[in-house]
């Protein structure tokens, strides 16, 4: 485990990784340049998504997916942010849900972004859980922005329950895990976990939560962090063939285990200003009651400059 005695050589060391992945981009033209073309550029895929066990109540909520933002040169605040929360608002979901990964590198780019991320709104809330890039610079910056934002609906380890007619729905969200940290993240997620809820979303970063989430009896669980693979040689919904389908076992789109599903963005931002059969996106979920079916029904809606 990384100590405060090896942080700063540790951000160091992150941001010359980099500096030499950006190098051909600066090459042929700044990476910003490169970053322009994906402004209002990212699809809105809708899906609906069955299970036995919704509490009536909650029969037809709506959840809107963001993932990975990496706030920065490659995702401006003043460029690519507007179009998405446009979108936000035209889906009008009843919950938008941020599964980490709000800043690239450097934390003034969440100082920068606040004001207009204030705008976001939902009427049952805005969440989020952090991701592995929030804490690559200072994260303690990081969560007092998000906190000022969101509040307790930022879940680090821990949950919220929301109520309608009287019937519970959970949203748990893990502070940033890896293979090796999810077993303590969740012992301590316990701890708070919602005691009388049915039916649970779970909010993780990285998606290699999802065994964790399952045997937590967690129903949805949302992830990003693969960016779904950003090189593929395939188009979801088929599997990545590239880089990722070695580093990652969960990679993009849906997955089920027993009676519990996770989806994995393809996250609405990116480090690195190129994409190739991973376009960035956005996704609309909506929970319905009644028998589990097979894969969730879907239909892709391609956004143009924020219209969709």
């Amino acid at each position: 485990m990384r100590t405060d005695r090896w942080k700063p050589l540790y951000s160091q060391y992150l941001r010359l990784r980099n500096a030499v992945r950006l190098l051909p981009f600066r090459i042929f033209g700044s990476a910003e340049r490169f970053a322009r073309g994906y402004a209002g550029r990212f699809v809105v895929h809708r899906y609906q998504v069955t299970y036995p066990h919704l509490p009536p109540a909650w029969d037809g909520v709506t959840i809107t997916h963001l993932s990975d933002l990496h706030l920065g040169p490659c995702f401006r605040p003043e460029l690519h942010l507007p179009p998405v929360l446009e979108a936000c608002e035209r889906l009008n979901s009843d919950i938008i849900a941020i599964t980490g990964d709000f800043v690239d590198f450097d934390t003034t780019w969440l100082a920068a972004a606040l004001p207009a991320l204030r705008t976001m709104r939902a009427p049952l809330g805005v969440f989020g859980c952090l991701g592995n890039h929030d804490a690559y610079e200072e994260i303690r910056t990081v969560r007092a922005g998000l906190r000022s934002w969101l509040g307790p609906r930022l879940l680090v380890n821990s949950g919220m329950v929301l109520r309608r007619d009287g019937q519970a729905l959970g949203i748990v969200g893990e502070a940033m895990g890896t293979v090796r940290s999810h077993e303590a993240h969740f012992r301590a997620m316990r701890r708070r976990w919602p005691s009388d809820c049915l039916f649970i979303i779970g909010l993780a970063h990285n998606p290699s939560a999802f065994p964790w989430m399952q045997q937590n009896d967690v129903a949805l669980t949302l992830a990003g962090h693969t960016h779904g693979g950003q090189v593929s040689l395939t188009r979801a919904p088929e599997p990545v063939i590239g880089w990722a389908s070695f580093k990652f076992r969960f990679s993009r789109g849906w997955y089920t285990r027993g009676d519990s599903r996770m989806y994995v963005s393809c996250g609405i931002g990116q480090s690195v200003p190129i994409r190739i059969n991973c376009p960035p996106e956005i996704a609309h979920i909506r929970l319905l009651r009644g028998p589990a079916a097979g894969p969730p029904g879907a239909g892709d809606e391609p956004c143009g400059n924020g219209v969709c």
